[in-house]
């Protein structure tokens, strides 16, 4: 709900988006996502074993692809409709420039992630997270903990080096337009790597959680320095730069997972580690669970969603009072539960003929 809130256009995401500091919803769901594939996959390879993980990972990514083109096609169809009867919403032509000239080449480089519209940018992140899901859980079952970790922080760092962004540059060369993953998977896998082995480690009986109330107070204390930090940037002033003249754009990259980003997640994790410890039914609410239980479908709605706020944006919203638009994307946040309850019932009829 929160990432749809984000996405909506309007006023709304200045209330919503990253309001805890250099964080956003997109890192909760990379590290959640890992959480519960390390308890999953981990139950699974060793009641079925190391062969089910790997069939049942690729199998995970595949889905996640064909859902990516089916909405793919679906948006790209949309938009070649509306400009065939020149009622192309504008924001469209922004989100997604191919929709101006070419609909068709854009969608094949979209198929094959060399290019991502708006919005269109976690599901290649999250597909090729999975695919990691095989040998990082292998090596942690054969303790291979320092190896993986030490890897993974390799890849980051290399991210923060600007290697990824290098290369695309040169696929930018090639192809004459923008090209890449707006997320950068060497940069991101790391989140995606620390909520795995957690998983793993609670699959084990093991919780690592460090309740010293001086390590909880200073992760308080930054978290709140953060929060400042981080209004103090929407509106447009920027402190750092200021007092010091450091230019901080490659800290604080959310493409690249920059390392003031990655800490204020650290100390965000930490503080809700002890609020969950304390309070354990404080974040279990059934509605949540039951959206998260079909995340893939609802995230591929909410895609849908926003590009319809988008085009009646343009046509009526600006016409109707700030109240009235609050509500408007509140109700567009609640119809979530849509999809997800069509994939429910989908699921039992499927139980149902087995």
């Amino acid at each position: 709900m929160i990432m749809t809130l984000n996405h909506w256009p309007g006023p709304v995401p200045r209330f919503t988006s990253q309001p805890l500091g250099l964080v956003s919803a997109a890192e909760g769901f990379v590290f959640v996502s890992g959480l519960t594939a390390g308890l999953v996959y981990s139950r699974m390879a060793a009641n079925q074993g190391a062969p089910q993980v790997r069939s049942r990972a690729h199998s995970r990514s595949a889905e996640i692809y064909r859902m990516h083109v089916l909405f793919l096609a679906l948006i790209f169809a949309m938009g070649l409709i509306a400009r065939t009867f020149q009622a192309l919403p504008a924001s469209w032509s922004e989100m997604i420039p191919f929709l101006n000239h070419s609909p068709l080449q854009g969608f094949i480089f979209a198929a094959f992630l060399v290019f991502q519209p708006k919005y269109f940018n976690i599901l290649p992140l999250y597909m090729l997270l999975v695919m990691l899901i095989p040998p990082v859980l292998d090596a942690f079952y054969r303790k291979k903990f320092v190896q993986v970790f030490s890897l993974s922080l390799c890849f980051w760092g290399l991210a923060q080096l600007g290697l990824t962004e290098y290369l695309y540059r040169y696929l930018n060369q090639i192809l004459g337009f923008q090209a890449g993953l707006f997320f950068d998977p060497f940069a991101w896998q790391i989140l995606f790597v620390a909520g795995l082995w957690l998983g793993h480690q609670r699959h084990l009986g093991i919780r690592w959680l460090n309740r010293n109330r001086f390590l909880l107070a200073v992760c308080l204390l930054s978290a709140l320095v953060m929060i400042w930090y981080r209004y103090q940037i929407k509106n447009e002033i920027y402190p750092i730069v200021s007092l010091l003249g450091v230019d901080m754009s490659n800290w604080t990259s959310r493409s690249r997972l920059g390392p003031l980003r990655l800490f204020n997640f650290l100390i965000l994790l930490q503080i809700f580690s002890c609020l969950i410890s304390r309070f354990p039914r404080i974040f279990t609410w059934r509605w949540s669970i039951f959206l998260g239980r079909y995340s893939l479908m609802v995230f591929s709605y909410h895609v849908i969603l926003i590009y319809l706020a988008y085009a009646f944006n343009e046509i009526s919203i600006r016409e109707i009072s700030p109240y009235t638009r609050y509500m408007i994307s509140i109700l567009g946040a609640i119809s979530l539960f849509i999809p997800a309850l069509l994939a429910q019932r989908f699921d039992r009829g499927q139980l149902g003929k087995s």
